[in-house]
């Protein structure tokens, strides 16, 4: 295995890192290693431009979901990848290496609560938010959780 059939065949857009690995027989972090140390010499020059990432997953039953990377400034879709069962680190590491591949620069990250997205992303501003629903009857009952003090 060269770095140049890594490099190529990710590049053609139609294969994911896992799928790469799969085929060559080794792990994804040695596919995400031949990426970052040669893929970006060699890509064609690319408009850089500024990105504000979304990142989420939404699901459709309990095992099918998608991942989804918007930019906030151009509301624009960056990147996607179907999953099955659950999100993970793996997934959210793999759409933004994507994204500083293909020559965008990464001002901030907009994410929900998983949990190490934080750790995993230390070196980019990091803004996590936590969606609570509270059944309207629960507030009628304890109207105490209202008031800020």
């Amino acid at each position: 295995m060269k770095k140049e059939d890594v490099n190529s065949a990710y590049s053609l857009g139609n294969l994911t890192v896992s799928d790469i690995a799969r085929e060559f027989g080794v792990s994804t972090r040695t596919i995400h290693r031949y990426l970052s140390s040669d893929y970006k010499e060699n890509l064609p020059n690319l408009v850089s431009s500024n990105v504000v990432v979304l990142m989420n997953a939404t699901y459709w039953g309990r095992r099918f979901g998608v991942v989804i990377m918007k930019d906030y400034i151009s509301d624009r879709v960056l990147w996607y990848k179907f999953i099955e069962k659950k999100e993970t680190i793996a997934d959210y590491r793999e759409g933004v290496l994507y994204l500083e591949l293909h020559g965008y620069n990464v001002l901030g990250i907009v994410s929900d609560g998983l949990k190490g997205l934080r750790q995993e992303f230390y070196q980019y501003r990091l803004q996590q938010m936590l969606v609570i629903r509270i059944s309207p009857n629960f507030l009628c009952y304890l109207p105490s959780l209202l008031r800020y003090e």
